[in-house]
């Protein structure tokens, strides 16, 4: 009886993982995306390094892959206090795109660009179940920030969050973004408060507003920087 009963209860899993569209559909692209680029030579180290953190969601955190979990994410609120960080929205390091979606659907243009195949790729498939008019506030670009600019995005202000606590270095990326936007275009960057949200992936851990301003200001000027201790993250407000 309990044999049957866990071979009952396996198959109901099987069955909603499989009338489940959405994920069914980005599990598919995080499963073949590298294998399909690999086989056209066209998959690099940077591109594999990216594309991990999809690889290891759809391990370990099968939820945030659907767009349900991020539609109370604290970031859809994270510019309330930056009147600063307005108009066309340059997104670094989109990811998934699921913010971003979720920002279009307020009446906000962004563009989101990542390094990541497996993420262009799921914001794409995401893009196209929006409506046209939503649809068209977004676009979704594989890009390699620190080569040579090779698009012209209107920009009027840039985010990044939880991307800068994965990156050693900030100034190829910081000039690399400069390409792409006006003198004075202001940035604001969010960064998780000293542990919190804790991964492998993490090279940098930022446990006051200084060790973020003092990570920065060689690169960019840095206006004001404040901890939020509600949602343990640290934002930076820059300006180019």
């Amino acid at each position: 009886m309990n044999f049957q009963n866990r071979i009952l209860r396996f198959l109901k899993k099987r069955i909603r993982v499989f009338l489940d569209f959405e994920f069914r559909d980005v599990s598919n692209i995080i499963q073949r995306t590298p294998p399909s680029l690999i086989k056209k030579n066209k998959y690099n180290a940077l591109m594999k390094e990216c594309d991990t953190v999809f690889i290891e969601r759809l391990k370990y955190n099968k939820t945030a892959l659907k767009l349900d979990y991020w539609k109370s994410h604290f970031e859809l609120h994270g510019f309330e206090n930056f009147p600063e960080i307005h108009g066309h929205l340059l997104d670094f390091g989109c990811g998934s795109g699921h913010l971003d979606i979720l920002l279009a659907r307020r009446g906000i243009k962004i563009t989101g660009i990542d390094a990541s195949p497996i993420a262009i790729r799921i914001c794409e498939y995401l893009k196209n179940k929006e409506t046209k008019e939503i649809a068209s506030r977004l676009n979704f670009y594989e890009i390699d920030i620190t080569q040579k600019k090779i698009l012209n995005i209107p920009v009027d202000s840039v985010w990044s969050t939880q991307v800068f606590e994965h990156i050693e270095n900030p100034k190829p990326i910081i000039d690399g973004i400069r390409q792409y936007v006006k003198k004075g275009t202001y940035f604001l960057i969010c960064v998780p408060y000293g542990d919190a949200y804790d991964d492998p992936g993490h090279c940098n851990h930022f446990y006051s507003d200084k060790e973020l301003e003092n990570f920065l200001s060689s690169h960019i000027n840095v206006r004001r920087v404040v901890v939020d201790y509600e949602f343990n993250v640290i934002r930076a407000l820059c300006q180019f």
